[in-house]
């Protein structure tokens, strides 16, 4: 069961002691999940999302590219992408530094969103292995990687 971000925050706050977290506060200028937090001595401007790939899904990176208001971590139930930040993920308690994520030894439908995250952090390395694959599935990832590059419908994500 994945939870969602209202339950992220309550989560948070319950591992708070073995996390580090020292103080948390909603940011007076951003949406519902966007936190000022304190861990480990260190202040951060956070956003709660479900998955890390949801960093892209929901066009974050376009709101930084507008607003030039980025997050300093993203605190998501679960790792899932390369994130140009660092990421808390909860489910593990695993802190993740930015541009990490794991290797890629078999391609499937979870390890696309690592590729494609690692596409769109412009890693060079993501576009080296891009060229061994077959035609199909290197035009399938541009594609994705062109589509998640485009401002989506309506009201972007407030940070």
């Amino acid at each position: 069961m994945t939870p969602d971000r209202d339950a992220l925050v309550t989560l948070l706050l319950q591992q708070s002691k073995p996390l580090g977290l020292e103080r948390i506060e909603p940011l007076a200028t951003g949406g519902a999940y966007a936190f000022s937090l304190v861990l480990r001595g260190r202040a951060y401007r956070s956003l709660f999302l479900v998955r890390s790939s949801d960093y892209w899904e929901k066009r974050v990176h376009k709101t930084v590219e507008k607003t030039g208001q980025a997050p300093d971590l993203l605190v998501c139930w679960e790792h899932d992408s390369c994130c140009p930040v660092d990421v808390l993920a909860l489910r593990t308690g695993d802190w993740h530094p930015a541009y990490n994520s794991r290797t890629v030894s078999v391609r499937n439908r979870y390890t696309a969103q690592v590729i494609v995250g690692q596409l769109l952090c412009g890693l060079q390395a993501a576009y080296d292995d891009l060229a061994d694959y077959p035609e199909g599935t290197k035009y399938r990832y541009l594609a994705k990687v062109a589509e998640l590059s485009k401002r989506e419908r309506g009201r972007p994500l407030k940070i």
